[in-house]
């Protein structure tokens, strides 16, 4: 910059780019000002005030112009010199520092200073960053002396830095790294390791001592893993390697040990690309290009800061009363696109959090230029008629006019508006609208008032309106109206009439929004079905995440108990409770697999299922979601309930009517009655069912005893979204779903209902051949014993322990591992001495698959069962050909009996890996299940 500076009053002068635009608008209004000031006359110069001094202030930056950092630091310097009364001179100097070493560019900066600035004062320095108040220490009293400094975003700040040197104050950058941490491991829960990269600069440097002080606490929790002081070739392959769970912390990475110079933009977009995780930083001027946000320090914030300490010292407050802030202030902000990258719901985040790039409106995004072209229309319209006026071209005008008005109304009465002209005191005037828009006719409203036409409640709007024109105002809002029995939407926009600046009336026009009033409604509802839709997904998600591990706990619950009840008398009282026990392990058994398979999100294909069988499992489900009040009534009165369906979805069905009664009667006592007969449908059927084919069907009947239907809902309760509850309590979207499943079966719904006497839904299913139901339980097993050696691999301490003494007890050899990698080297060290591998599905450091793989590279003839606490893991997402290939001999699911690993172990032992390891069902489990 040169010595004159830069002028700061009351304008704003943010950046060259505000000052080009505010140049562009200033010659954009210089005419329309100087006609002003010719009609207005000249000003007085009488009280012309006296003209205060200009203060002279230095703001020595450490970096260059384009540096994010930096140029936040100098928009908030400048936000607060624009909106202060005192006249300031500002010269403004880059170090360049992050191109250049101190210790080289250090001498030849005061070199040019001290030519630059001889002979000048200035009454305030500010130095941006660390290397600009080293400078300063170094040169103030030599190139500046006696200038008060104010410094700002310094790191790893010593009051021994300025201690016996006088006129030092500022800002410390305090940036919050723990805060950080914690706040990314809340939201990644599932954090095992936190990589940390940083570059050679001097500011990396310090950060990187920040972090290693913290490592101490958070080593217990997390991994550590450093990607500091590297090359580009080296970080990227570093990062290309890093293990699942990990998130990055950014410290900085703009300088490379061999020198390379990288923009923020660069670094950030380099670490996403090459490693696909989330990344956290501490500033917020690195977000945009691949990070998803932190406790956040703005340089906005220390620049603003700074300028107000300069500001205070200009104003005549002595520097020693100034203390060195220390604390800095950070906030939780996030990048919108990254948020949607990682698929990370705000839920998760801080209640205070900012996130920043969300997506806005066209309207939101260029409002002020749409106001300002909006305004600058109105003002040179004005301009236009005042001009004419004055001309005193008052019959050419009339003239003109004229047309107009006849160009307008063709206009007007070929638009799709309605247009209501009133005068001064809101008479009806004139009146265009389409043809067939009005209830009455357009010469019914000439010569009236609005109060004599409008219906009362829209009448009140029209009065408020047309007082807001009176006062020169516009005044816009919505109403509806019943058209031919019709409701329709219309938004009216009122608008004042002038002439000689005296108010001549207003102008009403009139559209019909019906449409667009539908669509948002539409979208409201499409709203609630995805919200509906994620919470339903998300509450299968949660059923599938923790079965395993009630499996586990169920496993060892139901072994122990076995085993303790071989070695219990009958006569003990002990026995029975044990019993109680297993009973009870088994329920808890049960009823996870019946929440499984109705919160699976794949179909299953159609198959012949007993509707009977699917009715059991429902039941099973309704005790624990059927209130106490309600009793629950069921009479199957056919054995023979086959039918061709999905068993999830026809579960999901008779849920669907369940519930729906159980609203029907919430809050009072009542009577659910569920019903299973075949009926014979013929052509002479009931009205209700005449879409049927004629032949044999399934009826399942839902009856409640609730408050009833009335006719005008009752002919819309199978329409999408239609509901008559309130918006938490459903979407409508629950008997639309049965209907179709039903309607793709080939049956139908029928319901029967009327007000205070309940409803009945009837659901009709075509039966099939009894032989189709191929399906059948296996047979009872008894309890078999071997004396093989057996290599048992669980990461659940209570499995492991109760699985090892079951296998003991049947007479076999058990060498048991708690990890993945540890029974792989035990295996590998003797792959000859073991006749059977088990391995649990779900462990950490290797799957079962896995492991089961990396042992039939040792030894592929030894048989291996795998078992799993998640139903039907392999049903659709593994194929038999892999578990075939990776030495899979048989699959059982947790928790299982004595008796059924029993089986399983001698079978393997005896056969061999099995062809199909999938379709042959565990022991003790139907093959039917789901």
């Amino acid at each position: 910059m040169n010595e004159q500076g830069i002028l700061f009053s009351k304008q704003k002068n943010v950046g060259q780019a505000h000052r080009r635009n505010y140049a562009a608008m200033t010659r954009r209004f210089s005419v329309i000002l100087a006609l002003v000031c010719f009609l207005m006359g000249h000003s007085t110069l009488a009280d012309e005030k006296e003209v205060a001094p200009v203060k002279r202030v230095l703001v020595l930056n450490s970096y260059h112009p384009n540096y994010e950092w930096g140029r936040s630091v100098m928009v908030g310097i400048e936000s607060v010199f624009d909106n202060t009364d005192i006249d300031v001179l500002c010269s403004y100097e880059y170090m360049d520092i992050k191109h250049h070493q101190p210790h080289i560019i250090f001498e030849l900066l005061k070199e040019l200073y001290s030519k630059k600035y001889a002979g000048f004062k200035f009454d305030v320095i500010i130095a941006a960053d660390n290397n600009a108040l080293d400078f300063l220490l170094a040169y103030r009293d030599t190139l500046f002396p006696g200038s008060p400094v104010v410094f700002c975003g310094i790191t790893g700040f010593r009051e021994s830095m300025i201690m016996g040197r006088r006129g030092f104050t500022g800002i410390l950058e305090n940036y919050d790294i723990k805060g950080t941490i914690e706040m990314a491991l809340a939201i990644h829960s599932e954090t095992r390791n936190i990589a940390v990269i940083s570059g050679v600069s001097t500011s990396s440097r310090i950060h990187q001592d920040r972090f290693m002080q913290l490592m101490p606490e958070l080593k217990e929790r997390v991994n550590f893993i450093d990607l500091t002081r590297l090359d580009v070739p080296q970080l990227t392959n570093r990062l290309a390697e890093l293990p699942a769970h990990t998130i990055i912390i950014y410290l900085a990475y703009y300088k490379t040990p061999n020198g390379t110079f990288l923009a923020v933009s660069e670094s950030t977009s380099l670490v996403l690309k090459h490693s696909g995780r989330p990344a956290y930083s501490l500033w917020e001027h690195t977000l945009g290009s691949g990070i998803v946000g932190g406790m956040m320090l703005s340089g906005d914030i220390q620049g603003r800061k700074a300028a107000e300490y300069a500001l205070k010292i200009l104003k005549g407050i002595a520097i020693e009363t100034l203390a060195v802030t220390p604390e800095s202030d950070v906030s939780p902000v996030f990048d919108y696109r990254m948020l949607k990258y990682f698929n990370i719901p705000q839920s998760k985040l801080p209640k205070n959090a900012v996130i920043r790039n969300e997506p806005q409106t066209l309207y939101y995004r260029y409002k002020y230029l749409i106001w300002a072209f909006v305004a600058l229309a109105f003002y040179q319209s004005f301009t236009i008629f005042t001009l004419r006026r004055n001309l005193g071209k008052r019959k050419k005008a009339e003239e003109d006019l004229a047309e107009s008005r006849a160009q307008l109304q063709s206009i007007l009465t070929s638009m799709q508006d309605i247009v209501f002209v009133f005068d001064r005191q809101g008479v009806f005037t004139e009146c265009y609208a389409p043809k067939d828009e009005l209830i009455l006719p357009l010469d019914s409203f000439i010569g009236k008032r609005h109060s004599e036409v409008m219906p009362p409640d829209i009448d009140v709007k029209y009065a408020e309106a047309f007082g807001k024109c009176k006062e020169r105002q516009v005044a816009e809002y919505d109403y509806k109206l019943e058209v031919a029995g019709e409701t329709k939407w219309y938004a009216a926009k009122f608008s004042p009439m002038r002439f000689a600046d005296d108010f001549t009336g207003c102008v009403a026009v009139i559209r019909d929004i019906t449409d667009r009033k539908r669509a948002e409604d539409r979208e409201k509802q499409l709203e609630s079905q995805l919200l509906h839709a994620q919470k339903m997904e998300a509450i299968g998600t949660f059923a599938g995440g923790i079965a395993h591990d009630l499996n586990n706990i169920l496993g060892a619950i139901t072994t122990c108990s076995e085993m303790s009840l071989l070695d219990t008398p009958q006569d003990n009282p002990v026995f029975e409770d044990l019993q109680h026990v297993l009973h009870a392990a088994n329920r808890g058994k049960n009823l996870i697999r019946h929440i499984l398979a109705f919160s699976r999100k794949k179909d299953q294909e159609r198959q012949p299922i007993h509707v009977k069988t699917i009715l059991k499992e429902c039941l099973e489900l309704l005790e624990h979601v059927i209130p106490a009040c309600i009793k629950i009534e069921v009479n199957t009165l056919s054995d023979t309930s086959i039918v061709l369906a999905d068993p999830n979805k026809l579960l999901q069905v008779i849920m669907n009517l369940c519930t729906n009664a159980e609203q029907a009667m919430r809050g009072q006592n009542g009577i659910l009655t569920i019903a299973l007969d075949r009926v014979m449908i013929s052509e002479d059927a009931p009205q209700s069912v005449l879409e049927l084919k004629p032949g044999s069907y399934v009826r399942l009947s839902v009856a409640d005893t609730g408050s009833g239907i009335g006719p005008s809902v009752l002919n819309r309760i199978f329409e999408p979204f239609y509901t008559t509850r309130k918006p938490s309590e459903g979407t409508g979207l629950g008997l639309s779903v049965a209907h179709g499943i039903i309607k793709g079966y080939g049956g139908v719904i029928t319901v029967e209902s009327a007000p205070a006497k309940g409803s009945t839904f009837n659901v009709y299913l075509p039966t099939v051949a009894e032989e189709t139901l191929t399906t059948s339980l296996p047979a009872a097993a008894s309890l078999q014993t071997g004396n093989e050696r057996i290599l048992l691999v669980d990461d659940d301490t209570d499995m492991l322990y109760s699985i090892k003494k079951l296998l003991e007890r049947l007479g076999y050899t058990v060498v048991s591992c708690l990890e993945s990698n540890q029974a792989l080297e035990t295996f590998r060290q003797d792959p000859d001495g073991y006749s059977l591998i088990i391995a649990d599905q779900i462990m950490p450091s290797m799957t079962g698959l896995q492991l089961s793989k990396e042992i039939s590279k040792c030894r592929p003839d030894i048989p291996i069962v795998l078992c799993s606490g998640v139903l039907d893991e392999y049903s659709g997402e593994v194929s038999t050909e892999l578990l075939q290939n990776n030495g899979i001999a048989a699959f059982i699911h947790k928790p299982f009996s004595m008796v059924e690993i029993s089986q399983v172990i001698r079978r393997v032992c005896r056969c061999g890996a099995t062809p199909n390891p999938l379709k042959e069902p565990a022991y003790g489990q139907s093959s039917d299940h789901r």
